[in-house]
This record gives structure tokens, sequence and C-alpha cells, in this order.
């Protein structure tokens, strides 16, 4: 005689157990994807909506301050190094120059972060060499619309190279002042 367990089973669907070592496995897989999920988002909400600086960018921004700059101004930034530099240019000319409050014993140095100078590092960062096989560098640049100022400048490049500045302070000062 036929057993009657089996029977009875015979016209129905065997249900499946779900075992407990499947419900962690699928709940393994659920946390990984929610966690690529919200570094993807962390990723794009940090990501800077400013657009790469063009040379052509570059070009109006110098000459809005070569027409629009003043000759003499006091400036105060920081670079990616986390060094402050404290600047001070009398018509077009370094008066003062300090880095982390320390005056560079070569006077030399002190052009290196005036405006003009600031130009010819953004066009130097657009015009590196890609290695083959390399992403593009990120270059992101803030100019000011009236003057043309580079308020901030970063380059990041594939080889793990970052540079860059964040001008934290400007003050235009009038000829009158600029000639004491």
């Amino acid at each position: 005689m036929p057993d009657e367990s089996f029977a009875a089973d015979m016209g129905q669907p065997r249900r499946r157990r779900v075992r407990l070592s499947q419900l962690v496995a699928v709940a393994i897989v659920a946390v990984m994807l929610l966690f690529v999920l919200a570094v993807a988002v962390a990723i794009i909400w940090q990501r800077d909506p400013t657009p790469p600086p063009t040379l052509a960018d570059l070009a109006a921004a110098e000459m809005r301050w070569q027409s629009q700059g003043p000759a003499s101004y006091d400036l105060d930034l920081v670079t990616s190094r986390n060094d402050q530099m404290h600047l001070e240019v009398r018509d077009g000319k370094p008066r003062a120059f300090t880095v982390n409050g320390h005056q560079p014993k070569e006077r030399r140095v002190w052009e290196t972060w005036t405006v003009p100078r600031q130009f010819e590092y953004i066009r130097d960062d657009m015009a590196r060499e890609v290695p083959p096989g390399s992403a593009a560098p990120l270059i992101q640049v803030q100019f000011d619309a009236k003057t043309g100022l580079p308020w901030n400048h970063s380059y990041s490049g594939a080889n793990g190279v970052t540079t860059g500045w964040k001008i934290n302070r400007f003050e235009s000062i009038p000829a009158r002042e600029a000639a004491r």
C-alpha cells in the first residue's frame, strides 16, 4: 500500500521552505547595493557644478582683469597644501608677501601669487599633457564676473597631483592710498 502522506502530496505543489542562510544572503546583497547607491549619491551630491574652464573663459577673465582689475590690492589666500598667503600689490608690483606669517627671503617669490601669475598657473594646468590611458584632469576655476579675478582654482590630475588655491579676502586699494 502506498504511503498516505505521499499520496496526499501528489496533487499539491510542494512548498519550498526558505532557509535562514538564503535570507541572510539576500539581506547582505541588499545592504551592499544600498551602500553602493549611497556612495554614488554622495559623489554626485559633492561634485562641484562649475563646468571646467575653457581657454576662451581664461582669456575673457584675463581681459576683464586687465581692463577692470585694480593695479593695487591686498589679498589673502589658502593653497591646497593649507599654506596661508598674504600679498600686498601696489601699482602692479608686490610690496609685501608672507607665507604662514613669515616673509620669504627671496623677493622673487613675492611675484608668484599676483593675479597675473595666477592666470599663468591656470593656463599651465590646462596645458598639462595627459598620459595615455589616463582620465583627463579635473580643473575648476571660479572667475569674478566683473574683474576676472580667479577666486578659486583646483587641479586634480590622473597621477594624483592636486593643486590649487582659494582667495579668502580681496581688497582693492584706491590710487591715493596706494601711493603711501
